[in-house]
């Protein structure tokens, strides 16, 4: 296993932008699987709320 070592201020420079790019990338995966969550709660209120309704208009 290679273990790198930073030495000059680029490298240190190339690192941490590349583990920020890496942070952003999964933050961004991580909010998505949020909105898609969120979203299929709220077809399942809809559905629900449709489906008192239609029970409503039945009777």
């Amino acid at each position: 296993m290679v273990i790198f070592i930073p030495n000059t201020l680029g490298e240190i420079l190339q690192l941490n932008v590349l583990l920020f790019a890496l942070f952003v990338f999964s933050y961004s995966i991580y909010v998505d699987r949020r909105k898609l969550k969120a979203t299929k709660r709220m077809e399942e209120q809809v559905q629900r709320i449709n489906g008192i309704l239609d029970k409503d208009k039945v009777e």
